[in-house]
């Protein structure tokens, strides 16, 4: 599990690059709408499961377009889910 919130970034977004092809020049901002840049069902699952390989479940009541609406989103849950263990 990645520690830091830097760090956690970092790979959520080099993560979100190689799901989504893209060159990995491509800036992704932490309030970017990931569903603009290619973000799709597909896409979120094989995502969900980078997540989980990381230590990290979404509950399902979270899995839901806003959670997976940008990287600011996605931080604020995975942190939530780690503060709760």
């Amino acid at each position: 599990m990645v520690t830091s919130n830097s760090d956690f970034t970092n790979c959520l977004k080099e993560v979100i690059k190689r799901i989504l092809e893209l060159d990995s020049n491509f800036k992704i901002s932490d309030s970017l709408d990931l569903k603009g840049i290619g973000l799709d069902s597909v896409a979120i699952v094989s995502l969900i499961i980078e997540l989980e390989d990381m230590g990290y479940t979404i509950p399902d009541e979270h899995l839901n377009h806003k959670t997976f609406e940008n990287i600011d989103n996605l931080k604020k849950y995975c942190f939530k889910i780690e503060n709760e263990r």
